[in-house]
């Protein structure tokens, strides 16, 4: 790629001579991806790992396993020819697998089943879910130790969609792995790019719709049951046959297996659910033959003569924490009265949920509205990528000029022109920064988070910052999880935290701090934030909205009072009419800093403020962090 032109007299960094370490390895480490999992462990504070048991004890737990496995593999045999998942090389690796994956929800650390496990993360951020509202459940028919099971979320622009979830059993249960929203994604592709470690089994049905329904309006359960297996398992439909079929009314479970070469053996066995009947028939479950999880509480309505009873999952209402202003270091003797009143009368009139955070860059102090809660960080999140590369540059492992190449798994739909390239685009690692920055470039960002040493090099940044609720949980695209805590995620107080660590240079080199505020200053996509500021005022902000979720940050360079201002939203209309809130939240907490409207501060002052205004000194910083 060619050099990207910018502001004349940028300064340049000078070569250290010393030799690049970046890694161009395709792809993000697995170590690293292993290790971000660790973090999310912890951070839901579930089940951990246990120390291995040794001497005897290993050999008879691990000789339990093997006769368990054995057992199952007799009874559902399954993944014989259907590409099973490989098997952990030890019973240590598979617990951390298990453990990696898993989610504490907020509904608690006890088993709450399959269903009732997804819906306690879902029904904690969407309001409207119902707890019976299981569209549709399966255990993988490779590894029965992983399920999947979809929720129906509220249609957007007439499309239907499903909020699906992937889990993992351990000896805690069910715990959550992986979430997306599926069923009106732009770019198929793209959301396959976060499912490449589920079983396949799981994934096709994401992709699969016609799997559901019958082919011709004459076919029974039994014919759509061998339909959909032989699409879930990419084989060919006539190596399956009905076995039996049980019915009550409209509900059926049809036992289906699958031969085994021309002596007719049998390789497996899998119980298919159907509900309804003709055109109206509709696979809603599928698990291996020996019944490998699935109840009443994935099938409801399902009667306990086809189906074993499940324990019921409760409905639950959104635990969002209110509108009351929250202040620290003595931030509210400082504001104007009205300019919090009209923020607080914008955050509860929006039609979904708002937070945010405004964080004095001199003093410490600040204000907000539900600042610690957890927000999708969409496109915001590169900020946390961008002081990730400039802590690499200063410590002189990268360099502006090396070049990048991006590869497969770099690949993502949604801002930048890189997609149309990769594999093999090219870029320095300035161009990188510049696409990722101004123009919100998702491949960019992939490559760049791969060159520093992937996610989990990012994560220690961000904590280092002094952010404890953020995170980079998997690659940058243009879809999303169904809940913030198994996507990228962050929240307002936190995202200042990060903002200030970068304008006040701590753990940075003066030049990057600059270079930093400057790309940010660049940035030609989102002019939410600065819509709220009068026309003198400026911000270098990065935003970012995915599905519902409308976002902004950023530094406003307000001479007097520079702050950090991190609005988030979820839950919202379609962009059109959700977008403005941001603004109107700017235009509030500028009111409430600064004591004037933008018509009055415009009528008043005469400056150019789109000058960088020098970081305080050591003794300046921060002078205030206790809060009321």
């Amino acid at each position: 790629m060619g050099p990207i032109e910018r502001r004349r007299n940028r300064p340049r960094r000078e070569r250290t001579g010393e030799p690049s370490r970046v890694s161009r390895a395709g792809g993000l480490d697995p170590a690293s991806i292993r290790a971000n999992r660790r973090r999310l462990e912890r951070k839901q504070r579930i089940a951990r790992r246990r120390a291995a048991a040794l001497g005897v004890l290993t050999f008879c737990v691990a000789l339990v396993a093997v006769l368990a496995v054995l057992s199952l593999d007799s009874e559902s045999g399954l993944t014989e020819g259907l590409d099973p998942q490989p098997a952990p090389e030890s019973a240590g690796a598979s617990e951390d697998r298990s453990a990696a994956g898993a989610v504490e929800t907020r509904a608690g650390a006890r088993d709450l089943g399959l269903a009732g496990t997804a819906y306690a993360s879902l029904s904690q951020q969407l309001p409207g879910i119902a707890p019976e509202s299981v569209e549709y459940a399966q255990v993988s028919l490779t590894d029965p130790n992983r399920a999947a099971v979809w929720f129906p979320v509220p249609a957007r622009e007439g499309r239907d969609r499903q909020a699906v979830f992937f889990l993992e059993r351990s000896d805690e249960g069910w715990g959550l792995k992986r979430s997306v929203l599926a069923g009106d994604e732009e770019f198929p592709r793209d959301l396959r790019t976060l499912l490449t470690e589920e079983p396949q089994d799981l994934v096709r049905p994401v992709f699969s719709r016609e799997a559901f329904g019958p082919e011709n309006p004459s076919d029974g359960p039994e014919e759509l049951a061998v339909r959909h297996l032989s699409l879930i398992t990419d084989t060919d439909r006539k190596s399956w046959r009905t076995e039996s079929v049980e019915s009550e009314d409209d509900l059926h479970v049809v036992r289906v297996v699958r031969a085994a070469g021309e002596d007719g053996g049998v390789a497996g066995k899998a119980r298919v659910y159907v509900r309804g009947s003709g055109d109206e028939a509709r696979v809603v479950g599928v698990e291996p033959g020996g019944g490998e999880g699935l109840t009443s509480a994935e099938l409801a309505g399902f009667p306990g003569s086809l189906v074993p009873e499940g324990e019921a999952v409760r409905a639950s209402e959104p635990r969002f924490s209110g509108t009351e202003p929250v202040y620290d270091g003595g931030a509210r003797n400082e504001l104007e009265e009205r300019g919090v009143e009209q923020a607080v009368e914008v955050v509860e009139r929006y039609p979904g949920i708002v937070g945010f955070y405004a964080l004095d860059l001199r003093d410490g102090s600040g204000f907000g509205v539900r600042p610690d809660e957890e927000f999708f960080s969409a496109s915001t999140i590169k900020v946390a990528v961008m002081a990730a590369v400039y802590r690499k540059i200063d410590a002189g492992e990268l360099e502006y000029s090396d070049e990048l190449t991006t590869t497969d798994e770099d690949w993502a739909a949604g801002a930048g022109w890189l997609r149309w390239e990769t594999p093999g685009a090219k870029a320095t690692v300035e161009d990188a920064l510049w696409l990722m920055m101004t123009e919100s470039d998702n491949v960019a960002t992939n490559v760049l988070t791969r060159a520093v040493g992937g996610p989990e090099y990012v994560n220690e940044v961000i904590r280092d910052l002094g952010a404890k609720d953020t995170e980079l949980f998997w690659k940058l695209t243009s879809e999303r999880a169904a809940v913030p805590e198994l996507d990228n995620n962050t929240t307002p107080r936190d995202m200042t935290t990060l903002l200030s660590g970068i304008y006040n240079g701590e753990g940075f080199k003066d030049f990057s701090r600059r270079e930093m505020v400057d790309l940010m200053g660049q940035n030609n996509l989102e002019y939410w934030l600065e819509g709220g500021l009068p026309p003198e005022v400026k911000a270098a902000n990065k935003g970012g909205w995915l599905d519902g979720s409308y976002n902004d940050v950023g530094i406003v360079r307000y001479e007097e009072s520079p702050y950090a201002l991190a609005i988030y939203t979820m839950n919202g209309p379609v962009i059109e009419e959700g977008q403005g809130v941001l603004s109107e939240v700017s235009e509030a907490v500028w009111l409430a800093r600064s004591g004037e409207t933008k018509e009055e501060f415009g009528g008043e002052k005469s400056r150019d403020a789109g000058e960088d205004s020098p970081a305080p000194d050591a003794a300046e910083k921060n002078r205030s962090s206790g809060r009321d």
